[in-house]
């Protein structure tokens, strides 16, 4: 006979089924998307033959639906004095968001005969548990109810037996053992309905050294549990006095009582019994002599970094050796923790296979991402192979959790302790007009700032210092084309970590250089770049002066460069970090509206693309390399380029390279460069794309913030240049046309955030 019940799924049911399944698929887990979790539904319950005769069998299934899959479900029957019975079924997929768990429940003698009803079904999930009550339940912690009525167990033929036994007399037979010659005799008495499966006699030593270690003596065999006489083979034990400190006793049908020197009896599980025993326990003792067994903990000798007290980088691994030694059994395991910084205290446990042992304090199991700071050791716990444990500490004491016995030792802790440095930053250094800008990124957790050396040569020139594991501060002081050597340190409360260093060479600013004619007014205006990537317009009002700056586009980390007219419009060039150069064209009402690429490649250090040098009427650009090599490329006039032809060797000292439509008067286009020594040169150019010997203008040019072609911006048809200052003061030098300046006119001051 099979007794079940089962539930009709509503319709309605089924598609949120449905949804949910699809829900769960389709969003990510923790999404603000994801609809809440369903939880299971029991859909029918059975058990297969529903009567059974003790030894027997009844099988029991389950069928559970939902959105997510349980990995078991657990029916709980009480028998019918109210003790509880749980059988635990593990789940298959039986279809889309169809569950089914079987399983063969036996029935052993000592259960209760009668009718065993189903009081609760649990089915948990990864998301949401259920428990569905019987109806006739009332507990808070139902979820639910379903009428389980319909399922159940009937069983018959048992003795039915819920009593632990009662041990009424238990002696020790043996006074004295010779351990490993001798057995111990126990002699006992017991009463129950079913017999004893099993004693254990749990005896404990006096002896101080070994507190903590029971010696159990348990007696499984049958027939000496019928006799109530056994001889107990005792294992390796301590040379020590036992006492009896507890008795249990289990019989057959799985009864447990636990006797303890108290005079308390506890009972296992749902068994009954007397509370209280009335056995002398202090009669029951024995001397145990002759052992040869280890009771003393390994001895930690030394604890030392295994190569270095200084680790550069947090997450790098740090080595500790360590030596110990042990009497007889040899180091087992080894736990070694230390106190990082928030006084967070870590521990590594290892398992010893010879000396010394390396110990990684960091790793995915202990301390995968430790931040800069100081790592002190704290502990050191050993254990032989034989338990025997000791805990050695910092402030010089040691403890043995099993005998609760303390010490002292003299192992020098600070030894082992180590000091996690950060490692080298991420650096960028970025020449500027008598100075250089120090950019950096900590790759360390815990940097609190860095140092900035500079030197020339052998010679120290300055020292600064910024803050925050991230920043950018200005070095002062330097001189225009002298090169310097940049030596930037992270600083942590541990200490300084791995100084990076770079060259850098302070030039010239070239983020101000005349952009044409932008709105067609018949005057040149000025592009003004700020180091942070914002492009402003400033137009010209008049002869030599501007009005206020536009802002048209932000570039980021792209350096700008002069351009010419493309499409109607003027642009000016940018170079990305990675090198590719682009025109950035400008409307007649000063905005932004696009940008034509050019092409990859141009690492250069200076760029002008203003000037026809060809004679061809299309601009042309100019390049110098970081080595100091200068190239034409010859443009299409439609943002087009030929491959650079050289023009020039030697120049990488030079502070600035510009062109100038025609500083000569001849009607060719020029270059002019101010050189480490700050003599501003002229390069006539021949209109051919090649140029004559240079021409000195004059010196004291290299103390300038930016020097750059103005174009005819005082209106009297010859190329000017303009200039500022480093305190930011725009200046013009209006040129006459033969390769000459005249002196400085002040045109406006603030330019200082340009440069």
């Amino acid at each position: 006979m099979t007794t079940s019940f089962s539930t009709p799924r509503p319709r309605r049911h089924l598609v949120a089924v449905v949804v949910g399944a699809l829900t769960a698929a389709l969003l990510v887990p923790g999404s603000a998307q994801a609809a809440d979790p369903v939880p299971p539904t029991v859909v029918s319950l059975s058990t297969t033959p529903s009567a059974v005769t003790v030894p027997g069998t009844t099988s029991l299934q389950i069928r559970v639906a939902g959105p997510d899959r349980p990995s078991y479900a657990q029916v709980t029957f009480v028998e019918p004095s109210g003790r509880p019975r749980t059988v635990q079924l593990e789940m298959a997929d039986d279809g889309p968001g169809q569950y089914t768990g079987t399983t063969a429940y036996a029935i052993k003698d000592g259960a209760e005969n009668g009718h065993w009803r189903v009081r609760q079904v649990y089915v948990p999930t990864p998301y949401l548990g259920t428990i569905v009550c019987d109806s006739t339940v009332q507990e808070s912690y139902c979820t639910g109810h379903q009428d389980f009525s319909a399922v159940g167990v009937d069983v018959s033929g048992s003795v039915f037996d819920p009593e632990a036994p009662v041990v009424t007399a238990a002696a020790v037979a043996s006074p004295a053992v010779h351990v490993p010659d001798q057995t111990l005799d126990l002699t006992f008495e017991a009463t129950d309905v079913h017999p004893l499966a099993r004693l254990e006699f749990q005896f404990g030593p006096d002896a101080a050294a070994a507190q903590g270690r029971l010696l159990t003596a348990v007696v499984k065999d049958a027939a000496q549990l019928a006799a109530g006489r056994a001889s107990v083979a005792v294992p390796t034990a301590y040379d020590s006095t036992y006492r009896l400190r507890g008795l249990v006793a289990v019989d057959s049908v799985g009864n447990q009582a636990t006797y303890r020197p108290d005079g308390w009896v506890s009972l296992g599980g749902s068994a009954t019994g007397p509370r209280k025993h009335s056995l002398d326990f202090s009669t029951m003792t024995f001397t145990a002599s002759g052992s040869t067994m280890d009771i003393d903990p390994p001895q930690l000798r030394s604890v030392v970094p295994g190569s270095t007290k200084v680790v550069q980088g947090a997450t790098s691994a740090v080595a500790v050796a360590y030596t110990a030694t042990d009497s007889a059994d040899g180091l087992y395991t080894a736990y070694l923790c230390y106190t990082g910084p928030n006084a967070v205290e870590t521990c590594r446990a290892q398992e010893v296979t010879g000396y010394p042992r390396v110990l990684p304090l960091s790793g995915s199991a202990v301390l995968p991402i430790p931040s800069v700071g100081v790592y002190r050791l704290t502990r050191v716990a050993l254990s032989d192979k034989m338990s025997n444990p000791v805990e050695y500490r910092r402030d010089g004491s040691t403890y043995n959790s099993v005998t609760k016995v303390s010490g002292t030792h003299t192992v020098d802790f600070a030894a082992a302790d180590v000091r996690v440095v950060p490692a080298a930053p991420d650096v960028r250094v970025r020449p500027r007009p008598q100075s250089a800008e120090v950019a950096w990124t900590a790759t360390s957790a815990g940097t609190a700032g860095v140092r900035v050396d500079v030197t020339s040569g052998n010679t120290k020139v300055t020292t600064v210092r910024g803050s925050g594991a991230e920043g950018r501060l200005v070095v002062p002081g330097l001189r225009n084309g002298t090169t310097y050597r940049v030596s930037v340190t992270p600083e942590s409360s541990a200490g300084d970590g791995k100084a990076l260093a770079r060259t850098v060479t302070p030039v010239l600013s070239g983020n101000v250089f005349s952009a044409g004619d932008v709105n067609n007014d018949g005057r040149p205006d000025l592009v003004a770049h700020l180091p942070d990537g914002l492009v402003r317009i400033y137009r010209a009002t008049g002869p030599a002066t501007f009005g206020a700056g536009k802002s048209v586009v932000d570039v980021g980390d792209q350096r700008p460069f002069p351009g010419t007219r493309l499409d109607g419009h003027a642009t000016f060039l940018t170079v990305s970090s990675d090198t590719n150069l682009q025109a950035m064209h400008l409307a007649w009402n000063v905005t932004y509206v696009g940008i034509t690429p050019v092409g990859p490649g141009w690492n250069m250090r200076f760029i002008d693309g203003s000037s026809d040098f060809t004679g061809d009427g299309k601009a042309d650009i100019v390049a110098v390399t970081p080595g100091g090599t200068a190239y034409l490329y010859r443009g299409d006039g439609a943002g087009g380029y030929s491959y650079g032809t050289r023009i020039a060797t030697g120049w990488s000292t030079m502070q600035t390279v510009f062109a100038a439509t025609d500083v000569t008067g001849d009607r060719r286009a020029d270059l002019l460069g101010v050189d480490s020594a700050g003599v501003l040169w002229i390069f006539p150019g021949t209109g051919k794309g090649t140029f004559t010997p240079k021409r000195k203008v004059g010196s004291g040019w290299g103390g300038l913030g930016a020097l750059f072609s103005a174009r005819d911006v005082t209106g009297d048809g010859r190329v000017d240049l303009g200039a500022i200052t480093m305190d930011g003061t725009l200046r013009v030098y209006k040129g006459w046309g033969n390769g000459t300046f005249s002196s400085a006119v002040t045109v406006s001051r603030g330019w200082a955030p340009y440069l």
